[in-house]
């Protein structure tokens, strides 16, 4: 099954990363600030975890080992495709003229490339045995908070009007670049704030999608003795990825289209001065990253696969 390609909120925020994280970070470019930060990821995701109920020790134990089996892979295997592409970036972004169209595709690829491995290697896609041994009770409070998130998730949502939401992106990213000294020109403005507002809204189709998922996910938990659990399960967890856009190709192609158009006009809306900041940033984020991507993990790896996505190489930088 294909894992679909979003361009969801979050890749958004990443492709303005392409005019802002890599800005904002200016001041983060240290790896040990940035080691930090990346392993603590880990911890919010096992908060999460540890939220949706009362679970026995060896059940966490089990979850434990699939996070730092997915940290490892993680580490390892992706953080040095993400130094590449800044080394890529940084080779066509800080000479005016040196970025085409294709450049950019190449890199929004490049990202939703890396979203998918993530999303295949994700904890929960090997997690059949641990949601097999789920207590009725257990299941029944999972399915209360993920309702009682969604719920709030979507009231959130539209408390606010769609000129609103496009507003606070703009100034999430331009506030957080103006705290490092980085200002967006008022073309900048202009153009973030277009195609956010050009972008077509999926919100209401992936509900559509999302709550009857969930509602056969609680469904085939429950029957965890039914013959062809196992297949039913990962089958399930597989789909969640590809449905919105197997059901709205168009509007995929569209927003895709949109947002690699968007990041050619940005980075040729840089001015001498932005550039002339990229050029040393983008280098020493990239070795940062190799470096934290070969140091020793505080955790003895697992080398099973049945726990997650193994590396292929574990390359050390010096």
């Amino acid at each position: 099954m294909r894992f679909s390609r979003k361009i969801s909120r979050n890749t958004q925020l990443i492709l303005l990363t392409l005019a802002t994280l890599l800005l904002i970070s200016g001041c983060l470019n240290n790896r040990f600030v940035l080691s930090a930060l990346y392993n603590r990821a880990d911890n919010q995701i096992r908060n999460e975890f540890n939220k949706l109920g009362q679970f026995q020790d060896w059940q966490k134990q089990a979850f434990e080992q699939r996070l730092q089996t997915f940290h490892y892979w993680h580490r390892r295997q992706e953080m040095p495709v993400y130094a590449a592409l800044l080394r890529d970036i940084q080779s066509k972004v800080t000479e005016k003229g040196n970025t085409t169209l294709q450049h950019t595709t190449n890199w929004l690829n490049a990202i939703e490339d890396a979203t998918e491995r993530a999303q295949r290697c994700y904890p929960a896609n090997f997690s059949i045995d641990l949601i097999k041994s789920l207590t009725p009770v257990q299941i029944d409070f999972i399915e209360r908070r993920f309702a009682r998130e969604q719920r709030k998730n979507r009231a959130r949502y539209e408390s606010k009007t769609r000129e609103q939401r496009m507003q606070e992106r703009l100034k999430t990213a331009e506030s957080g670049m103006g705290h490092f000294g980085f200002e967006l020109t008022r073309k900048q403005k202009r153009i973030v704030l277009r195609t956010l507002f050009n972008t077509r809204s999926l919100h209401d189709e992936y509900y559509q999608i999302i709550v009857p998922w969930n509602k056969k996910l609680f469904s085939i938990a429950r029957h965890s003795n039914k013959a062809g659990f196992e297949n039913d399960l990962r089958g399930h967890l597989a789909a969640v990825f590809s449905q919105l856009e197997e059901r709205h190709p168009d509007t995929f192609a569209f927003n895709r289209k949109l947002w690699r158009n968007f990041a050619l006009e940005f980075v040729q809306s840089l001015t001498w001065e932005q550039r002339e900041w990229l050029k040393p940033f983008l280098g020493k984020l990239a070795r940062n990253i190799d470096i934290i991507a070969s140091s020793d993990v505080s955790f003895k790896p697992h080398n099973d696969a049945k726990l997650g996505c193994l590396p292929t190489s574990d390359l050390k930088v010096e």
